[in-house]
C-alpha cells in the first residue's frame, strides 16, 4: 500500500548530520532528471527571506526540493527547500494530483537534517518529518528520532519543536514512547514549554501506562504559578480522567477551586473542565461567573522559537474570549444531559447584548431545565459567527491539507456550554464534545439587566438543590 512507502523500512542513518556546514552530504539520494536539473536555477532564483515563492513551491519542483534539501550546503537554501516539502510532499494517495508521495528517499534526508548543526536548518527538518508521522504505518526512525529530541534536545525550544510533530504520530494513543516526552516536559521550568506539552497531552494523556502518576503531576500542576499552565492542567486532567472514571469526583473537586481564579484563562478553563467531568455540584459556582464578562485571553511570549523567530503561546478560554461566554457554554454541556439544551447564539457584531441576553436566564432557562413543552428538541451545538475555533481554544489553521488525516484521538475538544442546571451527580453520562452549534436563538435581540450573582443562585438554589 503507498501509505506505507514512508513508514516501512529504509536505509540506516546517522541521527546526526554528517555534513559540517560548506560541505555537500556524503552521497545523493536523490537523482533528478534533465528537466528537473534544468528547473533548479529557476527555483533558487524564487529564493525571498528564507522561503521560496509560491510560484516554485508545486508538485513539479518536489523532487527539485528534496534534492536541494539534500545537497545545499547553503543553510538558507536549505531551510527554504524543507519547508517547501511540507506543501509538495504527501503521504496519502488522495492528493496525489497535486503532491508527490513520500518516498524512502524523503524520510533519509530527513533524518539526516534534524541532525544538521544549524538550528533554522534543524527545525525546518522537523517540520517535514510530520509528513512520516502520518497514514497507517508511521516511519518508526523518524518517531524515535523526535522522541529523542524531545526529550534531550539541549534547548528548551527544540524540545517544543519536536513535541509540537511528534504529536501528529498516528500511533500515539498506543504508543507509550510516543507520549513519553510530553510526560517529561511537564517538569520543565519554561512555563511555555509545559503549556505547549499540556495542550496537546489531554488528547491521548489516557494512553499512559502510568496514570496515577501523571494524574498526581496533573493535579500539582492545577497550583503552578503561570495562568496558562493552571488553565491547561485543568482541561488535560479533565479530558484525561473524563466523567465515568472513579477518580471523577476527587479530580473535579481539585479543579473546582480555578473558578475562584484570580486570573481569567483558568476560571473559564475550570468551567470547560467541569462541564466535560459532568460535575453538577459546580453548577451554583458556575451560575456566578455569568456576570463575569472579563477577557480569558492569556498569551506568553518571552521565549524563543528553535528556528530564532519569536515565540507565541495563546490562551483562548472559550470562543468568545470571556468568562461569562464560558460559564455559558459550560451550563450548556449539563443542560443537554438533561435532554432539553439550552440554547443560545451570539453574532460578532453584538457579543454583549447576546451573551447578556443568554445569561438573562432565570425565568427562561429554568423553564428549559423544567422541560417545558415548548422546548425544541435537543440539537449540535453551534459554532458563533464571524469567529472560527477549535476545541476550546483558538489555534492557528493549518495550511497542510495533510493534517486533516492526523487521528481522531487528537481532535479531543471539550464541550462548549450555555446555562441551566444539571441533575444530581450521582448519575453522570458522557456527551458529545463537539463545539456549540444550535438551532435557536434565545433573546438575541433582548437587553435584559443581569442579575447579581448572588441574587441569581438565591433564585436557582431551591432548583439546584433538589438536583444535587
Amino acid at each position: 500500500m503507498l501509505l506505507g512507502a514512508c513508514g516501512g523500512d529504509t536505509p540506516a542513518v546517522p541521527s546526526a548530520a554528517p555534513a559540517v556546514s560548506g560541505l555537500p552530504a556524503p552521497s545523493a539520494l536523490v537523482v533528478l532528471s534533465d528537466a528537473e536539473r534544468a528547473r533548479v536555477p529557476e527555483v533558487l532564483a524564487e529564493l525571498r527571506n528564507g522561503s521560496f515563492s509560491r510560484s516554485v513551491v508545486i508538485r513539479d519542483n518536489a523532487r527539485v526540493l528534496l534534492w536541494l534539501a539534500e545537497t545545499s550546503t547553503d543553510p538558507s537554501v536549505t531551510t527554504a527547500a524543507l519547508r517547501g516539502l511540507l506543501t509538495t510532499w504527501t503521504h496519502s494517495p488522495r492528493y496525489a494530483e497535486r503532491m508527490a508521495l513520500v518516498s524512502p528517499e524523503y524520510a533519509t534526508i530527513v533524518l539526516r537534517r534534524m541532525g544538521d548543526d544549524h538550528p533554522g536548518v534543524q527545525a525546518a527538518a522537523i517540520k517535514a518529518s510530520i509528513k512520516c508521522l502520518l497514514g497507517e504505518s508511521p516511519h518508526t526512525g523518524v518517531a524515535a528520532r523526535l522522541s529523542e529530541l524531545a526529550t534531550r534536545h539541549p534547548s528548551a525550544a527544540g524540545r517544543l519543536e519536536a513535541l509540537e510533530a511528534l504529536w501528529h504520530s498516528s500511533v500515539i494513543v498506543e504508543t507509550p514512547s510516543h507520549i513519553a516526552p510530553f510526560v517529561a516536559a511537564l517538569d520543565a521550568p519554561e512555563p511555555w514549554l509545559v503549556s505547549g506539552s499540556l495542550f496537546r497531552l489531554g488528547a491521548f494523556g489516557a494512553g499512559w501506562p502510568d496514570q496515577g502518576t501523571l494524574r498526581a503531576r496533573l493535579r500539582e500542576l492545577l497550583a503552578h504559578v503561570d495562568p496558562g499552565v493552571r488553565g491547561r492542567a485543568a482541561t488535560a486532567l479533565s479530558t484525561i480522567v473524563g466523567p465515568q472514571d472513579a477518580d471523577r469526583d476527587a479530580v473535579a473537586q481539585a479543579i473546582l477551586p480555578l473558578l475562584r481564579d484570580a486570573h481569567a484563562y483558568p476560571r473559564s478553563a475550570a468551567a470547560t473542565a467541569l462541564a466535560w467531568l459532568d460535575y453538577r455540584p459546580a453548577v451554583p459556582e458556575l451560575v456566578a461567573l455569568l456576570d463575569d464578562s472579563a477577557s480569558n485571553v492569556y498569551d506568553l511570549r518571552d521565549f524563543t522559537l528553535l528556528d530564532g523567530t519569536p515565540g507565541l503561546s495563546h490562551h483562548d478560554g472559550s470562543p468568545w474570549s470571556r468568562v461569562d461566554d464560558a460559564a455559558l457554554r459550560a451550563l450548556q454541556s449539563f443542560s443537554s444531559r438533561l435532554g432539553t439544551r439550552f440554547t443560545f447564539d451570539v453574532q460578532h457584531e453584538r457579543v454583549d447584548t447576546d451573551l447578556a441576553a443568554a445569561a438573562a436566564w432565570p425565568e427562561r432557562g429554568t423553564r428549559a431545565c423544567g422541560r417545558s413543552s415548548h422546548q425544541a428538541e435537543p440539537t449540535g451545538p453551534r459554532a458563533p459567527r464571524g469567529k472560527k475555533i477549535e476545541g476550546h481554544e483558538q489555534v492557528a489553521a493549518s495550511r497542510d491539507e495533510d493534517r486533516a488525516s492526523a487521528p481522531a484521538a487528537r481532535a479531543g475538544a471539550q464541550p462548549g456550554a450555555s446555562s441551566c442546571p444539571a441533575p444530581s451527580p450521582t448519575s453522570s453520562s458522557s456527551s458529545s464534545s463537539s463545539p456549540p452549534r444550535s438551532s435557536s436563538r434565545i433573546g438575541s435581540r433582548a437587553t435584559s439587566s443581569r442579575s447579581l450573582p448572588s441574587v441569581r443562585c438565591a433564585r436557582l438554589r431551591p432548583r439546584c438543590s433538589s438536583l444535587a
